[in-house]
């Protein structure tokens, strides 16, 4: 999926369901776009990943979690390139290495993660 740009195009989820999930087995790009509010009871607030994702030129804020990855959950292949996950939000009792937002395996390519919180 390609928006003009994470500045103008805007996929919201109104707090109601995760963005975005990838299912193993599927091949997906996103890029340019701003991807806000979303919410799970589990995993992957912002986007759940279990196959091959890449996110170029992206804004992932203003999701929710009560499992892993406020922002982003990944156990496929993600590349992250030119990215911000930032003000994303775990509420769940995890470990400390899941409270960024979104959680390991990951290409880090010029990406910024800022205010990622976890709440117990």
């Amino acid at each position: 999926m390609q928006g003009a740009s994470a500045a103008t195009t805007t996929v919201n989820a109104g707090k109601l369901n995760r963005v975005f999930q990838i299912n193993a087995g599927f091949t997906v790009s996103l890029s340019g776009l701003t991807i806000s509010d979303g919410s799970a009871n589990g995993n992957g607030g912002g986007i759940l990943n279990n196959g091959a994702l890449t996110v170029a030129g992206c804004h992932i804020t203003g999701c929710t979690a009560s499992g892993f990855g406020g922002g982003i959950q990944n156990t496929g292949a993600l590349t992250l390139a030119g990215s911000t996950v930032s003000n994303n939000r775990l509420v769940a009792r995890v470990k400390a290495r899941q409270f960024e937002g979104f959680t390991q395996r990951w290409r880090d390519q010029k990406v910024s993660k800022t205010q990622n919180f976890a709440q117990f």
